[in-house]
């Protein structure tokens, strides 16, 4: 769908919770930010990066994605609030993390080898407690432990999901296969994945037209959650301050990362001022907050681990 085609719907932003979305029907349950801040751009392509025109696009390495890590939203087991981690492949191939400082390290950690099934959408019996439709297409989960346990994420749109899932796969299978997975350095995804709000890739953001300005007091709230941002940032810098991350096997790139999302928070900002998209806007400013939480658990965690 072309960006001006687009009709823009007020929805809620990141500081306001919609009562509409805050319970399920069946399990009177709390649903997460996400599904009602991103699905709709998940239905309408603001996360695809596929033009229309495009007939092959060019192939990624899904490794490199999958190496530095990204935010995914993680289903739990016990019917609990879905949460964003940091979730990265580690650098020699051979194990998947996330970040929790609720679990260790070996409980939130799975080997390539211990994986028996990776499965697009929402099969498994954790997301079928808890089933949301309108995530469908960005969701996947990992089968391990002969069956005995899953992994159940949604990513932030159908094109994540697809490398993550496509990367793994291969991976996967190149492992069932007898293939040393330490030895492969590139495995192509015959998609080009581009995360809009990011340093570097803004303008495929930022040139989404709108009709719909942000008022005054939308922006003072809004800016209230970047100030959010800000905080986060702060405690990060503390902790990168007393902590070697380049002795911790799976920080290689937190560094990079982390200024990233530094000079992403003044793009933010400054976006939001002459933003004529007021959904783009609220989730430019959503999604910096989900990003800075989730390099702030990692750091935390990490830094526990080289104490």
């Amino acid at each position: 769908m072309a960006a001006d085609e687009v009709q823009i719907k007020k929805k809620r932003g990141p500081e306001t919770p919609s009562s509409a979305n805050l319970l399920q029907d069946d399990e009177k349950k709390r649903l997460p930010e996400y599904s009602t801040r991103e699905e709709e751009f998940i239905g309408e392509n603001y996360l695809e990066t596929n033009s229309a025109s495009v007939t092959e696009p060019a192939a990624t390495n899904g490794l490199d994605y999958l190496h530095e890590g990204s935010a995914l939203l993680k289903w739990t087991r016990r019917n609990g609030v879905p949460h964003f981690k940091f979730v990265q492949l580690s650098s020699d191939n051979t194990y998947l993390r996330w970040y929790s400082k609720r679990k260790a390290a070996d409980k939130s950690t799975i080997m390539i080898s211990d994986i028996t099934a990776i499965q697009k959408g929402q099969q498994t019996d954790v997301f079928k407690r808890s089933t949301q439709p309108q995530l469908e297409v960005a969701s996947f989960s990992i089968v391990y432990n002969d069956g005995s346990d899953t992994f159940d994420v949604v990513a932030k749109g159908s094109d994540e999901a697809e490398i993550w899932f496509e990367t793994l796969n291969q991976l996967f299978e190149r492992h069932q296969n007898g293939v040393d997975v330490t030895t492969i350095d590139n495995l192509p995804v015959q998609l080009q994945y581009v995360d809009r709000y990011r340093c570097g890739n803004r303008e495929l953001l930022t040139r989404i037209s709108g009709n719909t300005s942000l008022a005054e007091a939308d922006k003072k709230i809004l800016r209230k959650e970047i100030s959010k941002a800000s905080n986060k940032l702060k405690k990060i810098t503390k902790i990168m301050n007393k902590s070697s991350f380049s002795n911790h096997p799976d920080c290689a790139s937190l560094v990079d990362y982390f200024q990233e999302l530094q000079e992403r928070k003044g793009l933010v900002d400054e976006f939001l001022g002459t933003s004529t998209n007021d959904k783009i806007s609220r989730s430019d400013v959503w999604r910096l907050n989900v990003d800075c939480d989730v390099i702030l658990e990692k750091s935390e965690v990490c830094a526990k681990e080289l104490s």
